[in-house]
């Protein structure tokens, strides 16, 4: 048996045998030959992942090579196999369309070599949209709270996406870092929200959140509310007076 480490695929192995005698006599059998098919080879563009923990941020360019094959297929988890014809993409992916929703996927793709090569795969991992950062509070004019609760929601679009990395978010409040709260709103989601320790002035203020997701791809956004203090008015109610009334119309 000849172990696969031995053998160069797209090559002649030449092999013979020899035999000895007890009166150490050799003797050569004739020389005999064989052909090794190559495996399919899958190259992508680019090379690595370009994003952050092993997570490709823009679309892959998928090359299937085999010069000892006539056919070549591809498949994406367990969709049916597309015959191979030429570099590919994201079109045909499960979650498809849009592409944009790609996520963690499983490649698999084998020739006709040999009655049909083994099957090989290999996980991809893609994110093709950032972090959005959505419901804005507060927006606008806001009366008489000079501790109002700002807060946003970041958003993953599509739940096949990398995640929030909640140790990326960053607020500022009229320029200046604050110690926000970031919480989960669900798996991929999360919440940063954060309420003055001490009173705003009166007038406008801007609020700004940078956030990352865990692929690396990034997103800020900015926003202005304006605080407005108005007197406190007195109310006084004079009739009905405050009894118990033993009716129901008064």
């Amino acid at each position: 048996i000849i172990t696969p480490n031995l053998l160069a695929g797209g090559s002649f192995v030449n092999w013979t045998v020899y035999a000895d005698d007890c009166y150490n006599h050799t003797q050569q059998d004739g020389l005999e030959s064989f052909y090794v098919n190559r495996r399919t080879n899958l190259s992508t563009a680019p090379i690595s992942p370009d994003g952050a923990n092993s997570w490709f941020i823009s679309e892959p360019l998928f090359t299937l090579t085999n010069p000892d094959a006539a056919s070549i297929w591809y498949m994406w988890d367990s969709t049916g196999a597309i015959l191979y014809t030429a570099p590919f993409g994201l079109d045909n992916i499960p979650n498809s369309p849009p592409k944009e929703s790609a996520g963690i996927l499983e490649l698999n793709w084998w020739s006709d070599v040999c009655a049909n090569e083994s099957e090989q795969s290999q996980i991809f991992k893609v994110d093709l949209v950032s972090p959005q950062i959505i419901d804005l509070i507060p927006l606008g004019i806001i009366y008489n709270n000079k501790k109002p609760e700002i807060s946003a929601y970041l958003e993953e679009i599509y739940q096949s996406n990398s995640g929030i990395n909640k140790t990326s978010v960053v607020m500022q409040v009229d320029g200046a870092d604050v110690s926000e709260n970031v919480s989960d709103a669900d798996s991929l989601d999360a919440i940063v929200s954060f309420i003055p320790v001490s009173d705003l002035t009166a007038g406008l203020h801007n609020v700004s959140v940078n956030v990352s997701d865990n692929s690396g791809r990034n997103n800020q956004t900015f926003w202005e509310f304006y605080i407005n203090i108005t007197p406190i008015f007195d109310f006084n109610v004079y009739s009905p007076i405050q009894t118990i009334y033993g009716e129901k119309r008064i």
